[in-house]
């Protein structure tokens, strides 16, 4: 994957909503556990809920590594659940163009 080829958006669920995606939704989804208001499993459930999104790839990083956390985030779609303290930037980037074609 060539770097003209990556754009970011950061998205922030401060309420009880997802962010709504204007034009298009996100080629790939990052998202933490913990969050205010929402927690990233009610945003997990919320994406597969919307048509938009229901298909992009997700992959949690956290910093909860308990196992039936772990499960939760799987059997709810994520593609993994990566514990950031375990995750480097590399690994990110060597599995990123696996995960857009999952």
């Amino acid at each position: 994957m060539s770097p003209e080829r990556v754009g970011t958006v950061c998205a922030c669920c401060s309420s009880k909503t997802i962010p709504p995606w204007q034009d298009r939704p996100p080629e790939i989804i990052f998202l933490d556990i913990r969050l205010p208001k929402l927690d990233g499993f009610g945003v997990l459930e919320a994406l597969r809920e919307d048509s938009r999104t229901r298909q992009v790839p997700v992959v949690i990083l956290s910093n909860y590594s308990e196992r039936q956390l772990v499960e939760r985030g799987l059997r709810l779609g994520a593609l993994e659940y990566l514990i950031k303290t375990q995750t480097t930037p590399a690994h990110l980037s060597r599995n990123l163009e696996t995960w857009l074609k999952e």
